[in-house]
């Protein structure tokens, strides 16, 4: 008998550091709130994202911007089309889908922006014809693109282990 409660003494004083570590990793893992919350950082009130754009003459293939949580049905879009000027964009929570348009700088404007909200509120689809003022504006170009949030693998990582 003593033998027996020597083990478990022995096994109790291993195992259990062990079981509190691996509870307090979980804090870690990210908790969604399927909102405009989930394009940024709680802290920051900010979320870098990638932006690759299926196709673009003038444009890189991929580049960053920053989306700002404004309100809880807008955000604004830094270096929106890779060219350093913001873009307002209205999300509709209901049905995961944004709008914008408007002129982005003096050379350039946005018509007829639409996207849906994917995985989580960590990728938009989002397709816009943007006009160059300078030249013919009866042709706007049409552009798709895919906007993902820089961490979202990293996060994946920690909420399934």
């Amino acid at each position: 008998m003593k033998r027996i409660l020597k083990k478990l003494l022995i096994i109790s004083v291993v195992f259990l550091p062990v079981t509190f570590s691996a509870v307090s990793c979980s804090e870690d893992a990210p908790t969604y709130t399927n909102t405009t919350k989930d394009f940024v950082d709680e802290k920051t009130g900010t979320g870098k994202w990638g932006w690759e754009t299926e196709q673009a003459e003038d444009l890189s293939d991929k580049f960053d911007v920053t989306i700002k949580m404004v309100s809880d049905t807008k955000i604004t879009i830094s270096n929106f089309h890779n060219l350093g000027a913001d873009m307002d964009v209205t999300v509709d929570n209901s049905t995961k889908t944004v709008t914008f348009s408007g002129k982005l700088t003096d050379d350039y404007e946005v018509k007829a922006g639409t996207g849906t909200i994917t995985n989580g509120y960590q990728q938009m689809n989002i397709s816009y014809d943007i006009v160059d003022l300078n030249e013919d504006t009866a042709n706007p170009e049409h552009i798709k693109a895919k906007l993902v949030k820089d961490n979202v693998l990293a996060k994946k990582a920690v909420a399934e282990n």
